[in-house]
């Protein structure tokens, strides 16, 4: 963990205890981090990597101090650059996706099937052959082969 952060529930204890002195939410490249001061110290609200937690837009930031029981903090827009949003790369979410899309479309073709194959079953004049009878036919080309 880096030691310039404090961890979510580390600052949930120092909410509750009355210790923290101050937010505020500082505009960064690319988002915005939550810092606060208690005693002497100035940390930023660490992410699970132990890393700066960088919130994509300042509502996150500010639900997440409310979570935690801070009604008053900061905004310090300064540092924060709208052209270098971060915007993170997963492949593997893309090709899970579109996995899901095409299960979807084969499930909709499938229900399609099943639904024409009913309507033929139930029809008037559909053909119904005896079990017993069919699987004896079955056996008979096997054993043909």
């Amino acid at each position: 963990m880096n030691a310039n952060t404090v961890k979510i529930a580390v600052l949930r204890a120092l909410v509750e205890s009355g210790s923290v002195r101050s937010a505020a939410i500082v505009g960064l490249p690319g988002g915005y981090a939550v810092k606060v001061r208690y005693g002497s110290s100035d940390r930023a609200l660490a992410a699970r990597t132990g890393e700066v937690r960088v919130f994509a837009k300042i509502d996150a930031a500010a639900k997440t101090l409310r979570a935690l029981g801070v009604v008053k903090s900061e905004l310090d827009t300064s540092g924060y650059s709208p052209l270098s949003v971060l915007s993170k790369q997963r492949p593997d979410r893309t090709r899970a996706l579109k996995d899901a899309h095409s299960a979807s479309q084969h499930d909709k073709w499938f229900r399609t099937q099943v639904s024409a194959a009913l309507i033929d079953a139930d029809a008037p004049d559909a053909p119904w052959h005896a079990h017993d009878a069919m699987f004896d036919q079955l056996v008979a080309e096997h054993s043909a082969k």
